[in-house]
């Protein structure tokens, strides 16, 4: 079985009022399987799925999004010689801070990959914010590799200065059981009030319909 490798990035600036100020847009990137027959017509396409290819392609459109927060979800992260996982240096963006999972949610998610799948790799979330327009004021220590959670607040002298304490969630929600979707749900609401914060953003995979 081949690992499935794909992000899904949530954009939009954040206003005083918590709320996007342009629609957010969602995209989904998956990698076509490697030994797949190409006919001549589709030859073009298969090229454009490679993952070599969508990888620049993915970087430069996030970079250009100039986002206030990036959420991305399944992100393959690469294990240093030290054991450590890290998020690939392609999604490492200029100008943005970067919240991952505990280091102790990715290993057991590879552990549990190497084990179902023979393919020892970690796969999380993670959340990117804007450093010269936002101030990270909870770094996410609570999260897991399903939910990284932060909050933000605008920094003094930029355009949002005036957005107060705001929690950003980067979720995947289980595909199955709506139970632990809703349950998922409860904990950003939990964690962003921990803080003393009523306002919250939920961004990512809700394998459901709404």
């Amino acid at each position: 079985q081949r690992a499935r490798r794909s992000t899904r990035a949530c954009r939009g600036s954040l206003s005083s009022r918590t709320t996007c100020s342009r629609p957010c847009t969602c995209g989904r990137s998956t990698n076509a399987p490697a030994t797949c027959r190409r006919s001549r017509r589709s030859s073009g396409r298969s090229r454009r799925l490679d993952w070599a290819v969508r990888r620049p392609r993915l970087r430069a459109e996030l970079q250009a999004s100039r986002a206030d927060v990036i959420c991305l979800q399944e992100v393959q992260y690469e294990a240093g010689a030290d054991g450590v996982f890290a998020l690939p240096d392609w999604l490492r963006l200029d100008g943005y801070a970067l919240h991952v999972p505990p280091q102790r949610d990715l290993a057991e998610i590879a552990s549990r990959n190497l084990r179902v799948l023979r393919h020892e790799v970690a796969v999380g979330n993670a959340v990117l914010v804007r450093s010269d327009r936002l101030c990270v004021l909870d770094d996410g220590k609570r999260s897991s590799n399903t939910r990284v959670q932060v909050v933000v607040r605008g920094r003094e002298g930029c355009a949002i200065a005036a957005l107060g304490p705001t929690a950003v969630a980067s979720v995947h929600l289980d595909a199955t059981d709506e139970a632990k979707r809703v349950k998922a749900f409860a904990r950003c609401v939990e964690q962003a009030s921990a803080f003393g914060t009523r306002e919250l953003i939920v961004c990512g995979d809700m394998n459901t319909e709404c």
